[in-house]
């Protein structure tokens, strides 16, 4: 009996030995790796009315990271929530992963702790990231997980993207899966296991492949996937340090809906405007539409490829307006330093700050006040995410950066 991917992978995990599994069962899974970040787990550790865990079923399978609201000054008990959650790691032996090291779901590819065929359950909806490199990535509760190694998942089924063909100049990743969630919607694929295939996206280096993983939620998947390939297994080399099986779909699984797209499809960069993903609209239907502050940086526009398109539009040139440059890990920053493009960064105007998720969301540095909008390339505009009356923009880090010289939403291709 053929199986999807992520089917194969919820057989290796079963707590009961299981020799078929069909969408809709149930399938109570060990963990291979756990954790979440200050925003959350704080709830169940330390802050009421949480209920602290005495006990993780293994330190080294758990993490903390201090990554998605880096830094509130203003805030004494955001800064009491940070020590108590480094103060609970240290006596149950958890990995704290520090301010600055980077944005969680990047650091859990980076450093191998996702791997393929792996089964990661980490406390964020964009946990869906790891399928870029053949895991299963899901958000997930804490206390149970924690506890126990388990989870239950029902089998979903599997929605496959194909996306063959190539982009034209000045077209990114970033701009093609905003044109895909703008063309289907958000909710066209809802609890569904999201595969992405094709020759475009095994042509991306593993860092550009994030975008589709990570924002498969934003299509309302529950997992995603991507077959590991030579790049994956190439990129993998050095990160992770244990044996795993590669895992990919049958020749003839089942999929429950199949989407085609052709990357040269997309023939302007994409914006994405309030309120949400959906409202996606090609760039010349936006063109001047004042910004006031430009954020290149989160977990869909901070890797070191980003950074580079960054700094060309960037490079002999001066931002307008106020913008953050975040590299998305400690890695990725230590190579904008060594390729010259902090220096670039800073001889435009632009500010660069210590790796975190960057202003996705409230609680960060860089909030708006009401009235302000902002263009950033994270995968989420939703509205309530920054000050009421507050919106974003999204768009690729080039289309960012072009916004940040002209202060207004500008295409990068005249800056290319």
């Amino acid at each position: 009996m053929p199986f999807t991917a992520i089917e194969k992978i919820l057989m290796n995990h079963s707590v009961t030995p299981l020799d078929k599994v069909s969408p809709g069962d149930f399938v109570v899974a060990r963990i291979d790796f756990t954790g979440g970040h200050e925003g959350d787990a704080k709830h169940p550790i330390v802050e009421p009315p949480g209920i602290e865990i005495l006990e993780v079923f293994d330190p080294k399978k758990t993490g903390i990271f201090l990554s998605h609201h880096f830094c509130i000054p203003q805030s004494d008990a955001a800064a009491q929530n940070y020590q108590n959650m480094r103060e609970w790691a240290a006596k149950l032996g958890v990995r704290v992963f520090d301010f600055g090291t980077g944005i969680m779901h990047m650091q859990i590819m980076e450093q191998g702790i996702a791997y393929p065929g792996a089964l990661c359950s980490v406390g964020d909806s964009h946990s869906t990231a790891y399928g870029a490199v053949g895991a299963m990535g899901t958000g997930g509760g804490y206390l149970e997980i924690w506890l126990t190694g388990k989870n239950w998942y029902r089998v979903p089924p599997t929605h496959k993207y194909i996306i063959e063909g190539k982009t034209r100049d000045g077209i990114y990743p970033r701009d093609v899966i905003q044109y895909i969630i703008g063309k289907v919607g958000m909710a066209a694929s809802v609890y569904k296991a999201i595969e992405w295939d094709g020759a475009y996206i095994h042509s991306l280096p593993v860092p550009l492949r994030f975008p589709f993983t990570v924002m498969t939620v934003e299509l309302g998947g529950k997992t995603s996937f991507i077959r590991p390939d030579e790049i994956t297994l190439e990129w993998l080399k050095g990160r992770v340090k244990k044996p795993f099986q590669v895992v990919e779909s049958d020749p003839d699984a089942k999929f429950e809906k199949i989407f085609n797209f052709d990357a040269s499809e997309v023939t302007e960069p994409q914006v994405a405007t309030p309120p949400n993903p959906e409202h996606t609209k090609p760039i010349s239907e936006v063109l001047g539409t004042p910004v006031n502050q430009v954020t290149i940086g989160g977990c869909t526009g901070s890797s070191i490829y980003d950074m580079r398109e960054a700094a060309k539009v960037l490079k002999g040139r001066e931002v307008k307006i106020r913008t953050l440059v975040i590299p998305g890990t400690r890695e990725v920053m230590r190579q904008c330093g060594a390729e010259g493009l902090l220096q670039t960064f800073a001889d435009s105007g632009a500010n660069v700050f210590p790796s975190f998720c960057g202003t996705c969301q409230t609680h960060c540095l860089g909030q708006l006040a009401r009235g302000e909008t902002q263009m950033h390339c994270g995968p989420r505009n939703l509205t309530g995410r920054q000050a009421e009356g507050a919106f974003a923009f999204l768009g690729s880090p080039a289309t960012c950066a072009a916004t940040a010289i002209e202060g207004a939403i500008a295409d990068p291709r005249n800056y290319l």
